[in-house]
């Protein structure tokens, strides 16, 4: 059924039916920027295959971009996005290897120079050899610059092979820069059947062209052998157009810093910034609805507290035409509120009565009172120290007092004070748990160091307080010890522990040096080692020895100056008849 194309052609010619040719021809300069070009209708009737062939009327064989746009009210087999599977070529046009070349916008992010505003577009573009022939000299056009204007920065990954099987002789252009050199691939040849995707990534500023009607560049394949033409371009060249002035928007995520309130609840919850996909945007015009989802894990959130801390999270958007945008933030709870005293000072003052032998436990269980009963703080746990001492006073007329600080912090580092006083009443005097010792110096030398020490150690006496702190003192203040002589010398020392409200107690020692122990004397001849004085020795007459001071040695603990004299000697004895000396 041969369908007549009526419409300008710009030569005269009738209506082009049934299997003929038409020669279309037009001026390659500029037809785009004027609105211009051939258009042909059917006039209603339906349209089964139309079959374009092209090239240039160059010399040599060019590969400037060619598009036909095919406005049908049912699935043409060019049409991949409204077709299921690849097209069938019609049997009339099987003469010529027909390629499919499609082309996707698979991804938009943030540009990665960092130039804010600026995007980061990613194509893929696919060419398909549907013949049973391969196809030679194969081209691949995509005039950036020309598309996208003052829009288009320049490419930020150049093209690669992306998606197998690769066929032999696909080559791509290491030149191309979608400006002055257009053309994606090298000198290559497409094998029968075989496919191949290209992938690149552009950089443009979307308000450098607010006409930009679309982010799809129309991308044309083809090719010649030795300047025939044969190859027929199925291309699919749908674009998804967007609305002039309304250019795609791609915000990220933005970092949230919310500050705590006391109860633990936030002005901005989490939830509620997850609703908003943390303030990221991602619209591209004629894609709607988009799809967002997030990593959020509660368990991620690490800080200083239970509720207060940070998480970060990551967003993803996917919209009705397979485009992609990722984006991470932060969201960060403050905790810069100071933990809350649940009473005021008077409140927790404590009265205390010294003489009472508990008293010091009694400060104990007040101090730990007050720290963990007395405090609150979402951030937990919570630290509570204090600056108690013991109690000093002052102390008047028994009576006294001690302001205590509490500081209380929390996980976070927040603190704040709390002030409470012991009061107390103190006439007891110290008890002393151990008297002072008195003391016996045998021999004079290192007495004035022992006496020094004994003083330094009061007595080595130990005493104790209940409340207050006590001091210790002497009387008389300054005592000393008189070695003129050593063999006599004494010191009477009183010890006192008197306490900061003037209650003291005492006990007295003496320290005493003198020589009580006689010397020592040691027989030297063999004959009287081992007897004590006043044994007896018995021994034949003739064996009686003599005696004088060589045989003799003393010695004394505290004096090396000794005097040794001999009372009585043994003398000879008549050893006719037995007697004792």
């Amino acid at each position: 059924n041969p369908v007549p194309l009526k419409g300008a052609f710009n030569l005269p010619a009738g209506a082009l039916t049934g299997n003929n040719t038409h020669q279309l021809t037009f001026s390659a300069d500029g037809f785009e920027d004027y609105g211009l070009g051939w258009s042909a209708h059917t006039d209603g009737a339906p349209l089964t295959m139309l079959c374009v062939d092209y090239s240039s009327s160059e010399p040599s064989p060019g590969r400037e971009p060619f598009s036909i746009e095919l406005c049908a009210e049912r699935c043409l087999f060019d049409d991949p996005v409204a077709c299921t599977g690849l097209p069938t070529p019609p049997p009339s046009c099987s003469i010529l290897p027909e390629v499919l070349v499609t082309k996707n916008f698979v991804g938009v992010d943030l540009a990665a120079s960092g130039i804010p505003g600026h995007l980061d577009v990613t194509y893929q573009v696919t060419m398909t050899n549907l013949s049973s022939t391969a196809l030679l000299d194969a081209f691949l056009d995509d005039d950036l610059v020309g598309f996208f204007g003052g829009a288009f920065m320049g490419l930020s990954s150049p093209p690669q092979i992306v998606a197998p099987p690769v066929p032999t002789g696909a080559a791509l252009n290491p030149n191309f820069n979608g400006f002055t050199d257009i053309n994606i691939l090298g000198p290559s040849f497409i094998k029968a059947g075989a496919s191949f995707t290209v992938q690149f990534t552009v950089e443009i500023d979307p308000m450098g062209n607010p006409e930009l009607s679309s982010f799809l560049n129309q991308a044309v394949g083809g090719g010649t052998d030795g300047n025939q033409l044969n190859v027929s371009d199925l291309s699919n060249l749908a674009s998804n157009p967007l609305v002039p002035g309304s250019p795609v928007v791609v915000l990220p995520a933005q970092d949230l810093t919310v500050i705590m309130n006391p109860n633990g609840s936030v002005p901005i919850p989490v939830e509620d910034w997850l609703d908003d996909n943390g303030g990221a945007v991602f619209s591209v015009p004629g894609c709607e609805p988009v799809l967002w989802t997030n990593d959020y894990d509660p368990a991620d959130f690490s800080g200083c507290g239970p509720i207060a801390g940070s998480v970060t999270v990551t967003f993803t958007a996917v919209n009705a035409c397979g485009m992609s945008f990722s984006t991470t933030a932060t969201y960060t709870i403050v905790d810069d509120m100071p933990p809350m005293w649940l009473t005021i000072a008077h409140d927790n003052d404590l009265h205390l009565d010294c003489s009472d032998p508990d008293a010091p436990q009694i400060i104990q269980d007040w101090l730990e009172f007050i720290s963990t009963t007395c405090i609150s703080d979402v951030s937990i746990p919570l630290t509570v120290t204090n600056d108690f001492d013991g109690l000093e006073g002052p102390c008047v007329n028994g009576e006294g007092n001690e302001v205590v600080t509490f500081t209380a912090t929390d996980a976070c580092g927040n603190s704040a004070d709390l002030q409470a006083t012991i009061f107390f009443t103190d006439t007891t005097a110290p008890v002393f748990l151990v008297e002072p010792m008195n003391v016996h110096f045998d021999c004079v030398d290192g007495a004035q160091d022992a006496f020094d020490e004994w003083l330094a150690n009061n007595g080595f006496a130990e005493a104790t307080d209940f409340c207050l702190d006590f001091a210790w003192s002497t009387d008389p203040p300054n005592p000393t010890l008189d070695l003129s002589d050593p063999c006599n010398a004494s010191t009477t020392v009183t010890f006192l522990a008197t306490d900061e409200c003037g209650n003291v107690d005492s006990r007295t020692a003496t320290f005493s040096v003198g020589d009580t122990l006689p010397p020592t004397l040691t027989p030297l001849d063999s004959l009287f080692i081992g007897l004590n004085s006043g044994d007896t020795l018995i021994v034949d007459c003739d064996a009686i020895p003599t005696f004088d001071l060589s045989d003799v040695s003393a010695s004394d603990n505290c004096d090396d100056s000794l005097e040794t004299t001999i009372i009585s000697a043994l003398v000879p004895l008549d050893c006719e008849t037995d007697g004792f000396l």
